[in-house]
């Protein structure tokens, strides 16, 4: 029986500037895939990534109708749920990944370069050793966004 990892950022109330009304989203792989986040006000992050199918922002809002049908049915899927922290020009999250029957958590850290972008360039496991990634997000306006509720986070 393995054990999930405990998140260790603390959820906290969000009242930055990065928008909240939507989501961000990062392609990768010569645009083969794409990484989906969505950011709450009390601190709950959303992220999960897909394969393009389709023609860029086609392909997410599929992909989006896809993820939100699989939140309202499981609502502890933690791979999926996590907490993210800002402060001045700096954001971080913390999210569980499946891993040999348990879930480890990775914090992951970057910059916010304006209201609508940021970018994500470490992630590291507590413990271990820190990798270098960039991965640059955008904003993009979406109505209605996922629900956040879920039994994973306190």
């Amino acid at each position: 029986f393995y054990k999930d990892d405990t998140l260790t950022l603390k959820k906290e109330k969000y009242t930055g500037d990065l928008k909240l009304d939507g989501y961000y989203y990062s392609f990768y792989l010569s645009e083969k895939y794409v990484t989906v986040i969505f950011l709450y006000e009390d601190g709950t992050i959303i992220k999960g990534s897909h394969e393009m199918t389709s023609t860029k922002f086609q392909g997410i809002e599929e992909y989006l109708k896809d993820l939100g049908l699989l939140l309202q049915d499981v609502k502890n899927h933690k791979s999926l749920i996590g907490i993210f922290n800002t402060k001045s020009d700096s954001i971080l999250y913390e999210k569980w990944y499946p891993s040999n029957g348990s879930k480890h958590s990775y914090i992951h850290s970057g910059k916010i370069l304006n209201d609508s972008t940021f970018i994500i360039n470490k992630s590291q496991r507590k413990g271990k050793k820190r990798i270098k990634k960039e991965r640059v997000y955008h904003f993009k306006k979406y109505s209605p966004k996922l629900d956040s509720t879920n039994n994973c986070l306190d």
